[in-house]
């Protein structure tokens, strides 16, 4: 399962000065359990071109199915995603004057924070993981932003459709998990 959109974007003014600032928001869930569901991710980058956000990309695709499987994966490789796309299409700017300005937007508390340096790298994904993106987002100047869900809808929405669509093809029902109200219910 693989759902994407692409428009090549440059991001210098005329003078060859970093005009851009990239925003990525990424999302990721393991249905219809977790642990042990089906793993999809979905991701959009948007460019600030002056007063203007323009989409140049998203991607949704299923990762995977079965005990390994869990929302953290998903999660994870929902940025690692964005980060590859990044790393392919967008050039790094190795002075300091002139990086690459890159905001990262998810709903995962645990993978902005761990990202972010805020929080330590214990498990065994996130040790996995970590490394990798860190690696693809060196030479950019990178901030990392959680977000609620609500500001997230269009990555989310992007899961679930790959999600359907994958279920669909196996010829199975598209069983979603009872999302939690904000209040905790």
């Amino acid at each position: 399962m693989h759902i994407q959109r692409d428009i090549t974007s440059n991001a210098f003014n005329d003078t060859g000065v970093v005009s851009a600032l990239y925003v990525v928001y990424f999302d990721g869930l393991c249905e219809p359990c977790n642990p042990g569901g089906i793993v999809a991710y979905g991701y959009v980058i948007y460019q600030d071109q002056d007063a203007l956000r323009v989409k140049i990309t998203s991607d949704a695709q299923i990762v995977g199915e079965g005990e390994e499987m869990t929302n953290n994966v998903a999660e994870y490789s929902g940025l690692l995603g964005a980060a590859c796309w990044l790393n392919e299409h967008v050039v790094k700017i190795k002075t300091a004057h002139n990086r690459v300005k890159i905001t990262i937007r998810g709903d995962s508390q645990i993978v902005i924070n761990q990202m972010g340096g805020i929080w330590e790298v214990k498990s065994r994904t996130s040790q996995h993981f970590v490394p990798l993106i860190r690696k693809l987002l060196d030479g950019y100047d990178v901030t990392f932003e959680w977000v609620p869900r609500e500001e997230n809808q269009e990555a989310d929405m992007l899961c679930s459709m790959a999600y359907k669509q994958y279920c669909s093809k196996q010829g199975r029902d598209a069983v979603f998990m009872k999302r939690r109200r904000k209040d905790g219910a």
